[in-house]
């Protein structure tokens, strides 16, 4: 078994600060607009590109704005209210924690926070959600859910998947196992490389094997199951589980109470070696699970990737290319059938249909350089990146 990645994978911060009336004014004004388009805006406040959505978010929240291009965290805003101080929930993705850490994270933002003129205190930010992930590279391992061994009261959720098998048609196989539930904490154990390759999530191959390679080791082939299984140990500590027995709220608070959560977490519930001892508790640590704790014990602080997060960009933008493409030569296909073509006349039709395209940009009611521009906001700078 190796690791091929460690880190935190998810994180939810709430702070208590309101935004002024001039900043929203101006974010009303760009939301209606929005609206109006049904359709994202971009805008600036104090160098900070902010892309507001035309839709709101639950819980108060007025304003759901994407921040720096798609690089910084996602912001939920609610409008000025002294009886709900608590104005600002910030979200960042878990490529931006692999390629950064939890420090940039932080830093990132404090910055946006500024810029936004919003004035708080230490004891003014929550955390309201942390994830921690464990890539394993671990192709033989098998998951079965009778083998955790945790609290009576914890809840366990299992998610099983039918897989063809060539000797006997279909066989059960079980590729997740979800223990405990939100807001308290919860472990998941899961095929995360059959989720990346289901949902194409392009950008984690290749952060897996710029860890092995910077080990030095051959990249590996992950169209490929037998050699490039990747199981995930994920752990998720929600604000009632850092609150109430951690009294973990602000950062201060996490950066030293944060280790004991992640250990305690992976102890209270751990993946076993079942034996003939009846008594489960006593049952030994699988090497899945051993590994998972020997890192959580050596330290939670990975080393940040910042080179690699362009790197993902880009590989998620090609992506998002070849989707649009494919999805392109599906409509092109689809038009040749109603039109009667046949195979040999698809090339020429291609051509025209190139004239048509270039009449409707022509004809259209919005200039072309403006479609293109908005286009732009839509699809962001990082397309796929969340």
């Amino acid at each position: 078994m190796e690791v091929l990645h460690q880190g935190f994978d998810k994180l939810y911060v709430a702070v208590r600060g309101q935004m002024t009336d001039e900043i929203l004014d101006q974010l009303e004004q760009v939301k209606a607009h929005a609206v109006q388009i049904n359709d994202v805006m971009a805008t600036w406040v104090d160098g900070l590109n902010l892309v507001v959505h035309p839709m709101g978010r639950k819980g108060g929240y007025q304003f759901v704005c994407e921040t720096d291009y798609g690089r910084g965290p996602m912001l939920a805003l609610k409008a000025p209210n002294k009886r709900d101080p608590w104005g600002v929930h910030a979200s960042f993705s878990s490529i931006y924690l692999a390629a950064n850490g939890l420090e940039a994270a932080r830093a990132k933002l404090d910055t946006i926070l500024d810029q936004l003129n919003i004035v708080r205190l230490d004891q003014d930010v929550a955390i309201s959600r942390l994830d921690y992930a464990i890539d394993v590279l671990a192709p033989t391992f098998i998951l079965d859910p009778d083998h955790f061994v945790m609290h009576a009261r914890t809840h366990r959720r299992t998610h099983d998947a039918l897989h063809s098998m060539a000797t006997s048609g279909r066989s059960g196989r079980t590729t997740s196992v979800t223990i405990g539930k939100n807001p308290n904490r919860q472990v998941i154990v899961y095929d995360k490389r059959e989720e990346v390759m289901s949902k194409r999530k392009v950008e984690w191959p290749v952060l897996w094997n710029a860890k092995r390679q910077a080990n030095g080791k051959a990249a590996l082939d992950f169209q490929d199951p037998a050699t490039s299984r990747v199981w995930r140990v994920e752990l998720r500590a929600y604000k009632n589980y850092l609150r109430k027995p951690h009294g973990i709220s602000g950062w201060a608070q996490l950066e030293a109470g944060l280790p004991s959560v992640m250990q305690e977490l992976a102890q209270d519930i751990r993946h076993c070696e079942p034996t003939a001892d009846s008594n489960r508790s006593r049952w030994p640590l699988s090497p899945l699970w051993q590994i998972a704790i020997e890192h959580i014990e050596a330290g939670l602080l990975a080393i940040p990737m910042p080179d690699l997060e362009d790197i993902l960009i880009e590989v998620c933008r090609t992506e998002r290319i070849r989707q649009l493409t494919a999805q392109r030569h599906g409509l092109s296909v689809a038009i040749a059938a109603l039109h009667g073509l046949r195979a040999e006349q698809f090339e020429p039709f291609l051509s025209r249909l190139v004239g048509e395209e270039t009449r409707l940009a022509e004809n259209h009611r919005q200039p072309l350089q403006d479609r293109i521009s908005q286009a732009g906001v839509r699809m962001g700078s990082t397309p796929g990146y969340r």
